[in-house]
């Protein structure tokens, strides 16, 4: 039987902006801002951590869903291995203002998943 919960309330979803202002892996808000300009490869500031899960499984999978399509995203983020999301595609405010999916992370043997939605706004560049 498959279990199913949000990141925000199961374990943490953290900042690398609160972690170097010494937060306690506090739940973060489901709204960031990136600039327009920001590189591939960049990390984004949100870190997906599925504490609960490192105890008991092996591994955690992370992946980001498309919340309209209900299958994989497939828009200008990514997620490592590791739950940091990064640039995956140049972002530009003249294509989409702001990109919603669920990150979901799920147990080395499918048991159990934790997913939360995100909304990240792109910032314009005025030059």
């Amino acid at each position: 039987m498959s279990h199913s919960a949000a990141l925000g309330s199961r374990c943490h979803m953290q900042s690398s902006r609160e972690e170097s202002l010494g937060s306690d892996r506090q739940p973060l808000s489901n709204k960031y801002e990136i600039l327009e300009t920001a590189k591939v490869g960049s990390e984004v500031g949100i870190i997906a951590s599925a504490e609960e899960f490192d105890q008991h499984f092996a591994m955690v999978i992370y992946r980001l869903v498309d919340i309209q399509a209900e299958g994989d995203y497939t828009g200008p983020f990514m997620i490592d291995a590791d739950g940091i999301v990064r640039v995956a595609d140049q972002l530009s405010c003249s294509d989409t203002e702001a990109y919603r999916f669920t990150i979901e992370a799920l147990a080395s043997d499918g048991s159990s998943s934790l997913s939360e939605t995100l909304s990240i706004s792109v910032v314009r560049v005025h030059h």
